[in-house]
């Protein structure tokens, strides 16, 4: 008898809930265990009229009870599943990094994004009903996230990316809006966006989509695995990652003949992520990848810039299954175009830069770059062997810090060197990148003067 009732050690998700009405399961469960003991007495059957009577009374009444109890926990436990499938899905979309300004309360808003239009800030999430999205309904949101249409029928800037979010399904919609409805609502009116004169008008955005949007739910493909479809809908869907890692058109649309080729995005240069064996994933294996997408941190590469956001908030706190998920999908792209290993820079360069490392970063670095104790690697390090060397001279220009893991007892700390010249920067960088084996192109004295004004503007 008591086997077919709710078992004692059912997980409890919510305490104080989950605390009381236990509790009153655990009541009903003695209540018809007590009522029955008449029966399994085996003086009388419960068909029989004269126990019917007492077992009406007594029994009757606790198992009508226990089962409004099941019924009130299995809703709770319903609502509390929804949530955390609904938290769950706002992490696989990093909605944090963008959403939350550094210091400010969660998912307010306020986050700056530098782009060839101008300025664009986040916008408030949170369940604030004068500021945020309180008022927004189920369908509201959904338009949002499929549509990139607002409430009131203005469209959203390609800058929040539904065109990946569009892939979502209307129960994942719902259970994120779920989800967002449980934070603490904050009141942060948006901040005014500082676009160039003339784009300000969203109903330009119409004109985008329709040359550059195209709206559906994921479709997998059934010729593939299942691993396989879940990392191409959180690449290509919930994780976006085509918004950084793609190279984008004069109207700042993903160029869909280069996927994942890599770009430069908020002066850091976001990653080829194919196949390519010399600046791509070519020479990463999976565990590469599901180390980086944890730790932030491989045999390969260290993560650097925006991304450590993306690792703190998102891909650290993924499963296992979809780190592999996404590893999976990324090794069975092609190649972005063949490997070269570039020109060869000019030798008086190479000699400077050596000069400069000697000086600077051999400390650290170690002579040759192969394997340091604590600083990033140097030697085949992919960042260093972009085809685009933004990320290495921004580093040289600002310093850097490495991700934190907490399984380490120290952490790399990188200083600035912006008081070397343009001509020593570049000359430094065209070193590493072409020094032990390595080989790419040359940086510039002009590549650097300009990513030095910049970083030097005004950050607002």
């Amino acid at each position: 008898m008591q086997a077919l009732l709710f078992p004692d050690d059912a997980p409890q998700r919510a305490s104080g809930r989950g605390a009381f009405l236990r509790a009153l399961t655990r009541t009903c469960q003695r209540r018809v265990l007590a009522a029955c003991a008449y029966c399994q007495a085996g003086s009388k059957s419960c068909w029989d009229p004269a126990p019917w009577s007492y077992v009406s009374r007594r029994a009757i009444a606790s198992i009508l009870g226990l089962v409004a109890a099941i019924s009130i926990l299995s809703t709770a436990y319903a609502a509390d599943d929804l949530i955390a499938r609904g938290k769950y899905l706002a992490t696989l979309g990093d909605c944090a990094s963008c959403h939350t300004r550094r210091g400010g309360p969660a998912f307010a808003g306020g986050v700056a994004f530098r782009t060839p239009f101008g300025r664009l800030y986040s916008t408030n999430i949170s369940p604030d009903r004068e500021t945020g999205i309180g008022k927004w309904s189920a369908e509201d949101f959904y338009r949002a996230m499929h549509w990139g249409v607002r409430p009131d029928g203005a469209h959203l800037y390609p800058a929040f990316p539904y065109t990946n979010f569009t892939l979502l399904s209307r129960k994942d919609t719902d259970a994120i809006l779920t989800y967002l409805r449980t934070v603490q609502p904050a009141h942060a009116p948006a901040r005014q966006n500082e676009l160039r004169i003339g784009l300000g008008w969203r109903g330009l955005v119409s004109v985008w989509n329709r040359i550059n949007f195209k709206p559906g739910t994921f479709r997998p493909d059934p010729a593939r695995s299942p691993i396989w479809n879940r990392g191409a809908f959180l690449v290509h869907g919930l994780g976006h990652c085509g918004l950084c890692h793609t190279p984008k058109t004069a109207l700042y649309a993903n160029r869909i003949d280069q996927p994942l080729w890599g770009e430069v995005m908020e002066n850091w240069f976001a990653a080829d992520l194919t196949g390519n064996s010399h600046e791509g994933l070519g020479r990463w294996s999976l565990t590469d990848i599901i180390q980086y997408l944890k730790t932030g941190r491989s045999a390969r590469g260290r993560v650097t810039g925006t991304m450590a956001e993306v690792v703190r908030n998102s891909t650290s706190r993924m499963t296992d299954e979809d780190r592999l998920a996404i590893a999976t999908y990324l090794k069975s792209l092609p190649a972005s175009h063949p490997a070269t290993a570039g020109h060869r820079p000019d030798l008086q360069m190479m000699q400077e830069g050596q000069a400069t490392y000697v000086q600077t970063c051999s400390l650290c670095h170690e002579p040759h770059g192969e394997q340091p104790a604590i600083a990033p690697r140097l030697q085949g390090d992919t960042v260093v062997l972009s085809r685009n060397s933004t990320t290495i001279i921004r580093i040289v220009l600002q310093g850097a810090q490495s991700f934190h893991v907490p399984t380490d007892r120290t952490n790399f700390s990188m200083p600035a060197f912006a008081a070397l010249s343009n001509r020593e920067i570049a000359g430094v960088v065209t070193f590493i990148r072409n020094a032990w084996g390595n080989r790419a192109s040359a940086a510039t004295e002009a590549d650097v003067s300009a990513l030095r004004k910049t970083l030097l503007r005004p950050s607002g």
